[in-house]
């Protein structure tokens, strides 16, 4: 078993909106040593609900959390079900509410043989780096990024493109 140190921290800026709908969570598995769950949750911002969408995804997460155990599931069959339960959550929400709650979504799992696992949805990243040096990025769910992947846009056009923030994906 591999020995790891987490520090983690938070930072949020409201910016024009009447309210942060956005969550962040670490989560130690008390059934499975040495596991630990890092989500993070972006209500969306032009929908109502996104607080509700964005708290669901981080009570559905650390619910599951609490009930691993790798001898029973793995770490990316844990992140497909809190994928697939907070969606249905979410949306049965939204009928009930009568309101729209959406959300993003990054999950990693660390495992105590120093393995990363992970899965987001919607344009929340997760980044890579070794050391200090940045490696690599999720490639967001979006229209744009479709556009890119297909051949149909530049990297460069992508970065001013007016429906950058439509989505392909999201909770």
């Amino acid at each position: 078993m591999n020995q790891y140190k987490i520090e983690a921290g938070t930072g949020q800026h409201i910016g024009n909106r009447d309210e942060q709908q956005d969550r962040a969570a670490l989560f130690a598995a008390p059934n499975a040593p040495g596991y630990m769950l890092a989500v993070l949750a972006d209500g969306m911002g032009g929908r109502t609900g996104g607080v509700i969408a964005a708290e669901q995804l981080i009570y559905t997460s650390k619910q599951l959390f609490d009930n691993f155990t790798p001898v029973r599931q793995d770490a990316e069959t844990l992140l497909r079900t809190i994928v697939h339960d907070a969606h249905l959550v979410i949306k049965l929400n939204g009928f009930s509410s009568e309101s729209e709650p959406h959300s993003t979504m990054v999950g990693l799992v660390l495992t105590p043989e120093g393995e990363a696992v992970w899965a987001h949805v919607g344009d929340s990243r997760l980044y890579r780096f070794s050391g200090t040096t940045f490696v690599d990025h999720t490639t967001d769910h979006s229209y744009v990024e479709k556009l890119v992947s297909g051949g149909i846009l530049t990297r460069e056009a992508a970065k001013n493109h007016r429906r950058s923030n439509l989505l392909t994906n999201a909770l």
